[in-house]
Protein backbone atom coordinates (compact mmCIF):
# COMPACT_ATOMS: atom_id res chain seq x y z
CA UNK A 1 0.00 0.00 0.00
CA UNK A 2 1.03 3.55 -0.46
CA UNK A 3 2.46 4.94 2.66
CA UNK A 4 0.90 7.54 4.93
CA UNK A 5 1.97 11.34 4.21
CA UNK A 6 3.85 12.73 7.19
CA UNK A 7 2.00 15.49 8.77
CA UNK A 8 3.18 18.64 8.16
CA UNK A 9 5.14 20.19 10.76
CA UNK A 10 3.07 23.04 12.75
CA UNK A 11 3.63 26.59 11.94
CA UNK A 12 5.64 28.01 14.91
CA UNK A 13 4.85 31.16 16.04
CA UNK A 14 7.00 34.70 17.21
CA UNK A 15 9.46 34.11 19.87
CA UNK A 16 8.20 36.09 22.74
CA UNK A 17 10.73 39.07 23.53
CA UNK A 18 13.17 38.31 26.10
CA UNK A 19 12.39 40.61 29.11
CA UNK A 20 14.16 43.46 29.65
CA UNK A 21 17.76 43.34 31.70
CA UNK A 22 16.92 45.61 34.10
CA UNK A 23 20.27 46.30 34.65
CA UNK A 24 23.16 44.69 37.45
CA UNK A 25 23.29 43.95 41.23
CA UNK A 26 19.43 42.89 41.20
CA UNK A 27 16.25 41.78 39.15
CA UNK A 28 14.53 44.53 40.78
CA UNK A 29 16.36 47.51 39.90
CA UNK A 30 15.97 48.82 36.44
CA UNK A 31 18.93 49.66 34.70
CA UNK A 32 19.08 52.95 34.26
CA UNK A 33 18.39 53.51 37.71
CA UNK A 34 21.90 51.56 38.31
CA UNK A 35 23.64 53.73 35.69
CA UNK A 36 22.75 56.37 37.22
CA UNK A 37 23.58 55.58 40.79
CA UNK A 38 26.92 54.25 39.69
CA UNK A 39 27.46 57.49 37.58
CA UNK A 40 27.38 59.06 41.41
CA UNK A 41 29.26 56.72 43.41
CA UNK A 42 32.16 56.85 40.52
CA UNK A 43 31.61 60.63 41.00
CA UNK A 44 31.66 60.39 45.03
CA UNK A 45 34.72 57.80 45.01
CA UNK A 46 36.81 60.13 42.79
CA UNK A 47 36.31 63.12 44.49
CA UNK A 48 37.07 61.45 47.76
CA UNK A 49 40.52 60.13 46.19
CA UNK A 50 41.53 63.88 44.82
CA UNK A 51 40.41 65.35 48.36
CA UNK A 52 42.65 62.46 50.30
CA UNK A 53 45.65 62.80 47.81
CA UNK A 54 45.34 66.21 48.59
CA UNK A 55 45.38 65.95 52.37
CA UNK A 56 48.10 63.45 51.82
CA UNK A 57 50.60 65.81 50.57
CA UNK A 58 49.85 68.38 52.76
CA UNK A 59 50.59 66.16 55.57
CA UNK A 60 53.91 64.79 54.22
CA UNK A 61 54.89 68.56 53.20
CA UNK A 62 54.63 69.43 56.98
CA UNK A 63 56.54 66.56 58.00
CA UNK A 64 58.84 67.48 56.15
CA UNK A 65 59.14 71.51 57.53
CA UNK A 66 58.86 69.76 61.40
CA UNK A 67 61.91 67.73 60.34
CA UNK A 68 64.10 70.43 58.58
CA UNK A 69 63.07 73.13 61.81
CA UNK A 70 64.41 70.29 64.28
CA UNK A 71 67.00 69.95 62.72
CA UNK A 72 67.96 73.56 62.14
CA UNK A 73 67.32 73.88 65.95
CA UNK A 74 69.46 70.88 66.40
CA UNK A 75 72.75 73.22 64.67
CA UNK A 76 71.72 75.94 66.32
CA UNK A 77 71.76 74.82 69.67
CA UNK A 78 75.10 72.85 69.15
CA UNK A 79 76.49 76.36 67.54
CA UNK A 80 75.25 78.57 70.80
CA UNK A 81 77.45 75.70 72.93
CA UNK A 82 80.22 75.85 71.03
CA UNK A 83 80.64 79.79 70.87
CA UNK A 84 83.62 81.51 72.28
CA UNK A 85 82.70 84.00 74.94
CA UNK A 86 85.89 85.51 75.33
CA UNK A 87 86.86 85.20 78.88
CA UNK A 88 89.56 83.06 78.07
CA UNK A 89 91.14 85.86 75.99
CA UNK A 90 90.72 88.50 78.73
CA UNK A 91 92.73 86.20 81.35
CA UNK A 92 95.37 85.66 78.66
CA UNK A 93 95.84 89.51 78.23
CA UNK A 94 96.13 89.82 82.20
CA UNK A 95 98.23 86.66 82.60
CA UNK A 96 100.91 88.16 79.49
CA UNK A 97 101.27 91.67 81.53
CA UNK A 98 101.38 90.52 84.88
CA UNK A 99 104.14 88.03 83.56
CA UNK A 100 105.74 90.98 82.02
CA UNK A 101 106.51 92.86 85.40
CA UNK A 102 109.94 91.53 86.97
CA UNK A 103 110.09 89.25 89.57
CA UNK A 104 112.19 91.85 91.35
CA UNK A 105 109.76 94.55 91.37
CA UNK A 106 106.27 92.30 92.37
CA UNK A 107 107.71 93.16 95.95
CA UNK A 108 107.85 96.89 95.34
CA UNK A 109 104.25 98.61 96.60
CA UNK A 110 104.22 100.51 93.67
CA UNK A 111 104.02 97.76 91.42
CA UNK A 112 102.13 96.03 93.75
CA UNK A 113 99.08 98.45 92.86
CA UNK A 114 99.51 98.45 89.71
CA UNK A 115 99.25 94.49 89.53
CA UNK A 116 95.65 95.33 91.80
CA UNK A 117 94.60 97.52 89.06
CA UNK A 118 95.47 95.00 86.64
CA UNK A 119 93.10 92.89 88.42
CA UNK A 120 90.60 94.48 88.95
CA UNK A 121 89.80 95.78 85.52
CA UNK A 122 90.23 91.75 84.67
CA UNK A 123 87.45 91.36 87.19
CA UNK A 124 85.29 94.19 85.67
CA UNK A 125 85.64 92.85 82.29
CA UNK A 126 84.72 89.22 83.09
CA UNK A 127 81.92 90.63 85.06
CA UNK A 128 80.89 92.59 82.14
CA UNK A 129 81.40 89.41 79.65
CA UNK A 130 79.03 87.40 81.69
CA UNK A 131 76.60 90.18 81.73
CA UNK A 132 76.63 90.39 78.15
CA UNK A 133 76.43 86.42 77.63
CA UNK A 134 73.55 86.52 80.13
CA UNK A 135 71.49 89.24 78.16
CA UNK A 136 72.40 87.19 74.96
CA UNK A 137 70.82 84.08 76.52
CA UNK A 138 67.99 85.64 77.34
CA UNK A 139 67.10 87.07 74.32
CA UNK A 140 67.70 83.44 72.49
CA UNK A 141 65.56 82.13 75.09
CA UNK A 142 62.59 84.37 74.23
CA UNK A 143 62.90 84.00 70.49
CA UNK A 144 62.52 80.72 71.35
CA UNK A 145 59.82 81.19 72.87
CA UNK A 146 57.93 83.37 70.81
CA UNK A 147 58.50 81.66 68.09
CA UNK A 148 55.24 80.76 66.67
CA UNK A 149 56.38 77.59 64.18
CA UNK A 150 55.23 74.87 66.50
CA UNK A 151 51.27 76.92 66.76
CA UNK A 152 51.49 77.32 63.40
CA UNK A 153 52.06 73.98 62.42
CA UNK A 154 49.83 72.44 64.75
CA UNK A 155 47.27 74.27 63.37
CA UNK A 156 47.59 73.54 59.73
CA UNK A 157 47.62 70.02 61.28
CA UNK A 158 44.65 70.09 62.87
CA UNK A 159 43.46 71.81 59.30
CA UNK A 160 44.23 68.90 57.16
CA UNK A 161 43.16 65.89 59.63
CA UNK A 162 39.90 67.77 60.02
CA UNK A 163 39.62 68.15 55.97
CA UNK A 164 39.66 64.25 55.95
CA UNK A 165 36.97 64.03 58.72
CA UNK A 166 34.87 66.11 56.62
CA UNK A 167 35.48 64.47 53.29
CA UNK A 168 35.18 60.68 55.06
CA UNK A 169 31.73 62.07 56.69
CA UNK A 170 31.00 63.42 53.01
CA UNK A 171 31.20 59.86 51.39
CA UNK A 172 29.66 58.33 54.48
CA UNK A 173 26.84 60.53 53.51
CA UNK A 174 26.64 59.75 49.85
CA UNK A 175 27.05 56.02 50.31
CA UNK A 176 24.26 56.26 52.44
CA UNK A 177 22.21 57.46 49.83
CA UNK A 178 23.19 55.92 47.04
CA UNK A 179 22.57 53.10 49.10
CA UNK A 180 18.36 53.97 50.11
CA UNK A 181 17.82 54.82 46.56
CA UNK A 182 18.97 51.69 45.34
CA UNK A 183 16.71 49.79 48.10
CA UNK A 184 13.73 52.58 47.05
CA UNK A 185 14.96 51.06 43.11
CA UNK A 186 14.47 47.16 44.43
CA UNK A 187 11.04 48.11 45.76
CA UNK A 188 9.75 50.07 42.68
CA UNK A 189 10.79 53.75 43.37
CA UNK A 190 12.60 56.25 42.12
CA UNK A 191 15.46 58.66 43.33
CA UNK A 192 14.42 60.57 46.39
CA UNK A 193 14.49 63.70 44.71
CA UNK A 194 18.19 62.68 43.13
CA UNK A 195 21.34 61.64 45.08
CA UNK A 196 23.81 64.59 45.71
CA UNK A 197 27.48 63.91 45.97
CA UNK A 198 28.45 67.07 48.49
CA UNK A 199 31.51 68.43 47.86
CA UNK A 200 34.01 70.61 49.55
CA UNK A 201 34.87 73.97 47.88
Amino acid sequence: GEAAAEPEPEEEGEPEPEPEDPGPGHPGVHRDMANLLLEQWDECEQMFEKEVQMAMRGLRREEREVINHIAACRQAFVEYLRRPDGKQKLVHAFQVEFNSVDTELRALDQTKGHLHCLADDLRDALWTNCDEGRDAAEAERVSVVEDSFVGDHIRALAALLANLVHHETVRFQTTCNIARDWYRGMAGGGPAGGVVVLGLR
